[in-house]
């Protein structure tokens, strides 16, 4: 860095290598220390040169402990400072600084600064000294006089293009392997997320039960908490109110009225609880529970008193209105994916994390999450081992739903038989049935537009957004860090 500032022209263009290598080169004139470190021999015995070599025979390194939530700016400051005190040195190289955030928190810290480390560290002038050579030490260890070193030229417009395309190359080679989704699962899934969700949901379930004018003989939880398949960008709950004494069928008639009135009485309920935001259609209602987005879904279920008299009732119903059953199925289809095995949970995550991202047109045209889940089971059930297999697969289904035809019945996977499917349906096209609801299909076209999902699902960029993701993990990072490095010194 000084050395371009002084001389208008760096290093590597004179000598046509690294400077690492050239430091190597000349052992008797340089001494390497690691953590890109270096200095004079005559040094050698200086206390901080000592405990510099002593770190890098150790792989010390810079350690921060175990962490919870991506702090903000404010706790990346404080973050940095507690890691540089711990140090007990007047510098630290701020590489080791950001690999260690990287490793801490599986996210790198530009992803939340938004500009280049050493920008942030100039930015916080009063925290941290820029000391040059990609170091950085404290202001209240070196003392109110220590003067940052200058920033080094700004990179040409052409410089910052190649840098963009090297990068969108490097990610265009990755290999979605069975390791890499497994480490964006990992990112997506932190163990905080799940905590806070159990302890909010539980604390919701009981106030349901217990401040509502309903007579509720049980509850049920689905969505992507009941189910086990929460993760990041797709926290949700369902919630079924088993209700005794409510009409057992004819929902239009009665439901929305009761839909309004519940939600009145829960505005008032549950504020302690910090639910708000709340919305209702006619057959539900539903709100935010926190500040993180946290969404709950209610629903009203009368109470059968078997299968037999459940789908009698929907049988005797007109079918656009069978709709109004579905919450009474909650409990079998919360079942039917949580029984499947843990790598196809995490492909559902992946796949419902995917959907998340994608600008769907309307609600008409956004696949439900059930629907996601049930094609990654069929895809798993059709002897697909692996993760990566599985991935594969349901992009290779969804990019072709609009001809899709699964009846579940007709290779034993469903809860009801085949001869149990309301006939009508078979000559549907699209064809996907609910596997725990008979007269049910997952893709008609009066309720879902496949035209979106198919788009989207057979783009050739369609899975750049777990490149994206898998870029920010700790091993791609230091290869794309690698590569790029070799391409610049190269130029």
């Amino acid at each position: 860095g000084k050395f371009i500032q002084r001389n208008g022209v760096s290093v590597t263009s004179i000598t046509k290598a690294r400077p690492n290598d050239l430091f190597k080169r000349h052992p008797d004139k340089f001494l390497l220390l690691g953590g890109g470190n270096v200095t004079l021999p005559k040094f050698a015995s200086a206390p901080e040169v000592v405990q510099l070599q002593q770190a890098a025979r150790t792989g010390r390194g810079i350690k921060m402990e175990d962490g919870d939530d991506l702090p903000d700016e404010a706790g990346i400051v404080a973050e940095f400072r507690k890691s540089l005190l711990a140090e007990q040195a007047t510098s630290v190289s701020i590489t080791e600084l950001c690999s260690a955030f990287l490793h801490k928190y599986k996210q790198p810290v530009t992803d939340v600064v938004q500009c280049r480390p050493a920008d942030f560290f100039r930015k916080h002038s009063d925290v941290f000294v820029m000391m040059g050579g990609g170091n950085v030490g404290l202001r209240e260890v070196l003392g109110s006089s220590a003067v940052s070193v200058p920033p080094a030229p700004q990179r040409d417009a052409r410089r910052r293009e190649e840098h963009r395309a090297a990068s969108e190359q490097v990610m265009s080679k990755l290999v979605l392997s069975d390791q890499v989704y497994s480490d964006i699962h990992e990112a997506l899934t932190p163990s905080a997320l799940l905590e806070e969700a159990q302890s909010r949901i539980q604390a919701l379930v009981e106030a349901l039960r217990s401040k509502s004018f309903l007579a509720v003989t049980d509850v049920a939880v689905g969505g992507a908490y009941g189910k086990e398949v929460l993760c990041r960008d797709v926290a949700d709950a369902e919630v079924v109110l088993f209700v005794k004494q409510l009409p057992l069928k004819d929902h239009s008639k009665w439901l929305p009225h009761i839909l309004e009135t519940l939600q009145a009485v829960l505005e008032m309920n549950l504020a302690a609880l910090d639910a708000h935001s709340y919305s209702s259609d006619t057959s539900s209602l539903s709100f935010e529970a926190g500040a993180k987005g946290f969404r709950v879904k209610v629903f009203l279920s009368p109470v059968y008193e078997s299968d037999e008299q459940l789908r009698e009732c929907i049988n005797s119903t007109p079918p656009a209105y069978r709709n109004f059953f579905a919450p009474s199925f909650l409990k079998s289809g919360t079942a039917f994916v949580l029984k499947q095995p843990a790598h196809v949970k995490t492909a559902i995550k992946l796949v419902k994390w995917w959907a998340s991202k994608q600008a769907w047109t309307s609600e008409f045209t956004t696949p439900s999450a059930y629907l996601l889940e049930t094609v990654t089971i069929h895809v798993a059930l059709q002897r697909r081992s692996t993760l990566s297999e599985i991935m594969k697969s349901v992009f290779d289904v969804l990019s072709n739903f609009d001809t899709i035809k699964v009846l579940w019945a007709d290779i034993g996977a469903a809860t009801y038989e085949l001869q149990d499917i309301w006939r009508p349906l078979l000559s549907h096209e699209p064809l996907f049935m609910d596997p725990v609801n008979p007269v049910v299909n997952l893709a008609d076209a009066n309720f879902f537009d496949a035209r979106d999902l198919n788009k989207f699902a057979s783009d050739p960029a369609a899975l750049d957004v777990f490149r994206r993701e898998a870029m920010k993990q700790p091993a791609q990072q230091a290869e794309l860090q690698k590569l790029l490095s070799a391409d610049f010194h190269e130029d």
